[in-house]
């Protein structure tokens, strides 16, 4: 199963998600200019959002060893608009039981720090590190979404960070529209 979202979407998202687990103070057309060399230069890291977003050489690598009729590919977009249809979707290809009671709480993804404490622990890897091996996931992820992380609205992109990514990735658009035969739900590249 395969979930792709709009690569400029996603490269922001990204972006915040590592600034937010990371000491790292660079802006994000900052990013932009520093995964833009890595990828030009043909080096790998793991955080590089623009790699992130080359969906097409990734799809092609999964085709290569499995059959079509078991690669299942999904748009972040359309799952987010349709979601019970698409969890549907994928339980019949999964060939489990669709016959589900589904409830689902809208959620903005996007979290800041509650407080000055709070992200002075956040920030801090050892604290991070020992609650990690001390304390079961759920339980951390209840005390985190109580006591240190709020829900809030993620900053918006710059209409010349948007222009650029979209330089970035149209190439990237063409040969996902060529390799799945169809549109993806994309505004930026229509």
């Amino acid at each position: 199963i395969i979930s792709i979202r709009n690569p400029i979407d996603k490269a922001h998202s990204s972006y915040f998600s590592y600034k937010f687990m990371n000491l790292d103070k660079q802006s994000f057309a900052e990013k932009i200019d520093l995964f833009e060399k890595q990828c030009d230069s043909k080096e790998f890291f793991i955080f590089n959002f623009i790699e992130d977003g080359l969906f097409s050489k990734h799809i092609k690598r999964y085709q290569k060893h499995f059959p079509l009729e078991n690669i299942k590919i999904i748009f972040f977009e359309d799952y987010i608009k349709n979601t019970h249809e698409h969890i549907k979707s994928l339980l019949n290809f999964l060939e489990l039981s669709d016959d589900i009671e589904f409830t689902s709480k809208p959620k903005n993804s996007y979290r800041i720090p509650r407080n000055k404490i709070a992200n002075s622990l956040l920030q801090n890897k050892k604290f991070r590190d020992i609650s990690t091996k001390l304390i079961p996931t759920n339980y951390r992820d209840r005390m985190g979404e109580k006591f240190f992380v709020k829900q809030s609205s993620k900053p918006s992109m710059l209409p010349d960070e948007r222009k650029r990514l979209k330089k970035i990735f149209q190439s990237e658009y063409e040969d996902l529209k060529k390799l799945l035969n169809v549109d993806p739900p994309w505004k930026d590249f229509q």
